[in-house]
């Protein structure tokens, strides 16, 4: 998922980037940081991290959905 927001975040789109229910650590660091843990890359600040059970907030006004 992180990989895909690069090209949407490049393209002025912000994204609600949702981790599943193994990817607590790398959505908090993310949070933390602004760098995912594994990739060691910069996410940029139009990336908006939310954990799954804050998958409603972060489906509010979606326009799009990538899985």
């Amino acid at each position: 998922g992180t990989a895909v927001s690069v090209p949407l975040s490049d393209n002025g789109h912000v994204i609600h980037l949702v981790g599943t229910h193994l990817d607590g650590d790398i959505i908090e660091e993310i949070h933390d940081s602004r760098t995912h843990p594994r990739l060691r890359t910069r996410v940029a600040d139009t990336v908006i991290p939310y954990t799954v059970d804050r998958l409603p907030e972060a489906m509010t006004h979606a326009e799009l959905v990538v899985l």
